[in-house]
């Protein structure tokens, strides 16, 4: 936690079992301009998140997840998986999550209700990148990227598995899951595992969730 002006960067390489946030960064000061950059390249069991960073301020948020490993991996949260979240409407930075690498090793992330969450309340983008050979296993939402003002993408790698059980969220069940293709259009995914009426990913734009 930084209430004063500097940055907030936490790397570790080590396992992690908490029983909050396996990893927390957050800046707490609506003036401050750095960055919060939180990354892990090791298994994380966590009570709450699994990763959050979090600003108040005007820097932007980036989290890294197993991008860097030479063995399967896995997350496992009691909330969200991981989460990059800017508070502060005037930001104009971006909130960005990246899990895995290009033909890396497995990775899961299961989670109890979010898997990978990106959101901004000011007119930067939220956005989220699965490289390859990822799963992601929670109850109700796979990739869940949202801007006030910005884009929100969501891009995906080789195979790469979304799976979404059977609990509720409320109000998620008329929502159909998409996928951003291209920056542009949204589709529906031929990996994506959807069970019940639950939503795979999530994209919201200038207030507006995109459903089709």
């Amino acid at each position: 936690l930084n209430e004063g002006a500097g940055g907030v960067f936490i790397s570790t390489n080590g396992a992690i079992n908490a029983g909050g946030d396996g990893i927390h960064g957050e800046i707490t000061d609506v003036n401050n301009t750095k960055d919060v950059v939180l990354s892990s390249n090791n298994n994380i069991t966590a009570g709450d998140d699994g990763i959050e960073g979090k600003t108040a301020g005007l820097g932007g948020v980036k989290i890294d997840y197993a991008t860097n490993v030479t063995v399967d991996t896995k997350l496992v949260a009691g909330d969200i998986g991981l989460f990059a979240n800017i508070t502060n409407s005037g930001n104009t930075k971006d909130a960005v999550v990246k899990v895995g690498e290009t033909g890396g090793q497995k990775v899961e992330i299961d989670a109890t209700t979010v898997g990978v969450k990106a959101a901004t309340l000011g007119s930067g983008d939220a956005i989220i990148t699965i490289a390859d050979n990822v799963t992601i296993d929670p109850d109700d939402i796979g990739l869940d990227a949202s801007s006030a003002l910005g884009e929100a993408t969501v891009l995906t790698g080789a195979n790469d598995t979304l799976i979404i059980d059977d609990n509720e969220v409320a109000g998620s069940d008329d929502i159909d899951l998409v996928l951003l293709d291209d920056g542009a259009n949204l589709t529906r995914h031929d990996r994506v595992h959807h069970l019940g009426e639950h939503l795979a990913v999530e994209l919201i734009v200038l207030g507006r969730r995109l459903d089709r």
